[in-house]
Parts: structure tokens; sequence; C-alpha cells
């Protein structure tokens, strides 16, 4: 189980270093601002951008805190391989994240900062850590800990003021798409209409899809946060499914962060 929980988290690493295109079953439309009737929408036909309008309503929307504590139960299944355990996430806010794996007995440790990411495994008695730059999968991407973080918050991968972001729109969902030269990746944000919180967003390759579903939000502390993450991942020789249901135990309550790769652990090879 612990390779698998490994590679899910390589999995989602690679997310930024992707160069294929999206599907083809979207139409276009513009969509200025969500408090726009359909009819103001459709004067802005001609115009496909996502504007800054609509970027600075997204924003607003983005969660606020500190600290922030969740307890969740996962679901992982690797071609046709079921795995579930405990998972507590403490996060540090753009400082670290720590994820703290169990099943009965404690079984993993992952430690996200703002230089490097940590993660040692008890069964196999084996750890790796490594600053984002020197992990190979990586070469060229924008990977770090706020993206790790944005993926658990329901925040964008990619910030939206650094891409030009094409928009599409129905009565219920802002979708966009990017591409960024940069990393020579494509991305697509869906959005609720009337809430423009994300609900799902999607990056791709010529053989591997990362595909993250956010299938309910809860509000505490006038904080709304996800409490149940869908997580697809395929190439040419796998699909992982992963099923996060997240409860949020602590907002804004000073966490510690307590984390060190025992002696006589082993490295991993990546």
């Amino acid at each position: 189980m612990m390779r698998i929980l490994v590679l899910f988290f390589l999995s989602l690493l690679v997310g930024c270093n992707i160069s294929s295109k999206f599907p083809k079953n979207l139409e276009p439309k513009n969509l200025s601002a969500s408090s726009l009737s359909i009819e103001e929408k459709n004067k802005f036909l001609n115009r496909s951008v996502l504007n800054k309008k609509l970027i600075a309503e997204i924003e607003e929307k983005r969660p606020e805190f500190n600290f922030l504590s969740y307890s969740s139960q996962v679901k992982i299944n690797n071609n046709q391989t079921t795995n579930q355990f405990n998972l507590g996430i403490k996060i540090q806010n753009k400082k670290k994240l720590l994820l703290t794996g169990s099943f009965i007995i404690p079984l993993f440790k992952a430690l996200f900062t703002e230089e490097e990411v940590m993660f040692y495994e008890k069964i196999n008695r084996s750890y790796f850590k490594r600053e984002y730059r020197d992990l190979p999968i990586l070469m060229n991407s924008q990977f770090n800990l706020g993206y790790f973080q944005n993926i658990i918050v329901g925040n964008p991968i990619i910030e939206l003021d650094q891409l030009r972001w094409k928009q599409f729109f129905d009565n219920k969902s802002l979708k966009v798409q990017a591409f960024s030269k940069k990393n020579q990746s494509n991305i697509e944000c869906e959005f609720d209409f009337k809430t423009l919180r994300l609900k799902r967003q999607v990056v791709f390759t010529k053989d591997q899809t990362l595909e993250i579903n956010y299938a309910g939000y809860e509000i505490v502390r006038n904080i709304e946060l996800p409490n149940e993450l869908k997580i697809k991942y395929s190439n040419n020789k796998t699909t992982i499914l992963i099923n996060l249901k997240l409860k949020i135990s602590r907002v804004d309550s000073e966490l510690g962060f307590i984390f060190k790769i025992p002696n006589g652990y082993k490295e991993m090879l990546l």
C-alpha cells in the first residue's frame, strides 16, 4: 500500500508537466461576471477571455485561514486493488502541510514545506527527502507547497492571474482552460456558477490524466471548504482512484508539525 501511496503523491506532482489537447465537448461562450443575467452575458459573446472582474470575484471566494486541520478517510483503488486508511491533514497557510496516515497503527508521515517534501513509511522502513527542484519527475513544472495545498482546500492549481484563460459557461458552471508556454501545460477548471467555488480541475498529457473532483463543501466559521475529493490518475499502465472524505476538525487554532525521519530507515529510489 505504501508504494501505491507514494505513486499517488508523485502523480499529483506531475500535474503541471503536460502537453496535450482538451476534450472537444465544450461550446465557447463568454461569462463576464457571475452576477450578470444570461441576456447580459450574451452581449459579450465576441469575447472569450476570462476577464479581470471575474478573476477578482473568484479570488474573493478563496478560503482565508492561518491554520487548518482535517481528519479524513481515504480509499485508494489501484488496478482493482483497494486499500483504506485514516489520514490527518494539518496546514499552516502557505508554510507547511503535514499528512499522517494510520490504520490501527501509524503508517506514514509526509511533510511539505516551502522548500522541500519529506516522506517516510513504517512498514518498509523507508523514506525520501527532496527539494522540489531536485525531483526528476518535476522537470520544468511549477510544483511546490502551494500546488498541493490548493488541491486540498479547493483552489485552482495555477493562479488565475498568471495565465490567459478561455472561458465557457452554462446555467450551472463556469469552465476555463489555459495553456502555459513556460511549462508546456494545459489546465481546465470548472466552477459552480452561483458560488464560484471550484467543482473540478483536470490536467492532461498524451498518456496521463489527473482529475480532481470536489464532491461537496461545508462552511465552518464562515470559511467554505471541500468535504470530499474524488481524484483519478491514469496513464498507459495504471489507473488510480482516490476518494477522500474530509472532516474539518480545527480552524485557526495553532497546530504542531512534528516530523522526524526515524533512524535506520533506507532512502527510497524515486
